[in-house]
């Protein structure tokens, strides 16, 4: 992977987290806010990507979070990992009595 394509992975993922912890969010209002760190052809490049992973859906230009409600380190921390042999998570320890 070339530093670009890198880079490009990184800003989806970050903006996929940012659409996922907000749930929905105007198209408009969230390009406002990173139009200091992407241009626009990237941030549209970055969109499309996650539509096409049918991770974000887009309706009158409301983004909206359809992918899963958490992430694997979301999982690990709280417990809720359904990978075999895995933790019961960072803030679910049974108490030892």
């Amino acid at each position: 992977m070339t530093p670009k394509e890198r880079a490009f992975v990184e800003a989806c993922a970050a903006i996929g987290q940012a659409i996922r912890d907000l749930k929905e969010v105007p198209n408009g209002l969230l390009y406002v806010r990173v139009m200091a760190h992407v241009n626009l052809e990237t941030y549209t490049s970055i969109i499309e990507a996650l539509k096409a992973a049918r991770l974000v859906e887009e309706k009158n230009h409301l983004l909206r979070w359809i992918g899963p409600s958490s992430t694997i380190d979301d999982e690990f921390i709280n417990g809720t990992s359904t990978i075999p042999g895995t933790p019961k998570g960072i803030l679910n320890k049974e108490k030892k009595q």
